[in-house]
């Protein structure tokens, strides 16, 4: 069984997910620093068959998290934390400003066999995280930090000359959906970021822990992509356009 949860915070619009099925595609709603109060549209929502998971609502809830802007990866940590994915046998999320097209379903669907990563949002090259020299970890670009954070959790060498090699593509706005092992890997790796490190994100941790996120699936050896089209509603830079 696999199922994506898309991630929103503001209003979310469900003709963004075309031919999609109920049992495969779940909201999960989080209450950090952008959002509004939804509730009607909630109700709305659920009235067209949508399940709706709130992550305030979740047992275990850090709402310090979402107080720090760590979005949507704090929801991904406390799905994790929580195990609410152990009846799954693949686990996905998705931001709300992407499109499914018509055959995409059918296409996590056909593919999803033994350990895999599908990407959701692959438009971006790793050489281009490199150039965002802006996006740091405690005061210094991110990639490298991130790419010896991985090492030492992991007991890994990658390298990022060995990482650049054949100038690849990497999924990013944590959008995917993997085997139930690859999630816990990732589970456990964003469980010792949040809770063992004490580390400065700027601009904030949502953005950087995006990054730990792509550089995690871009380690994985078994990964297919897809490049879903992204509306960027809410974003104030040209980054996502």
């Amino acid at each position: 069984m696999w199922c994506i949860y898309v991630i929103f915070h503001r209003g979310f619009d469900p003709s963004f997910l075309s031919n999609f099925r109920f049992e495969n595609w779940k909201l999960l709603k989080t209450d950090g620093y952008y959002s509004i109060n939804c509730t009607e549209q909630l109700e709305n929502l659920k009235e067209l068959g949508f399940e709706i998971i709130q992550e305030s609502q979740m047992y275990f809830y850090n709402a310090k998290l979402q107080r720090d802007k760590y979005h949507g990866p704090s929801a991904i940590y406390h799905f994790y934390k929580n195990g609410l994915y152990k009846n799954l046998d693949y686990i996905g999320f998705m931001e709300y400003d992407l499109h499914l097209e018509n055959d995409t379903s059918d296409f996590i669907e056909k593919n999803l066999t033994g350990s895999v990563s599908i990407l959701l949002s692959s438009r971006h090259y790793l050489s281009f995280l490199l150039t965002q020299q802006d996006i740091t970890i405690n005061g210094k670009p991110c990639i490298p930090q991130i790419i010896d954070d991985y090492n030492i959790f992991f007991f890994t060498n990658h390298t990022i000359e060995k990482a650049l090699e054949g100038n690849p593509i990497v999924g990013t706005q944590q959008s995917f959906i993997c085997d139930k092992d690859t999630f816990e890997r990732l589970g456990s790796f964003l469980t010792y970021l949040i809770e063992k490190r004490k580390d400065v994100y700027y601009p904030r941790p949502s953005t950087v822990f995006e990054r730990y996120i792509s550089i995690f699936f871009h380690f994985e050896k078994n990964r297919l992509y897809l490049s879903l089209k992204h509306s960027a509603i809410g974003y104030h830079t040209g980054y996502k356009q």
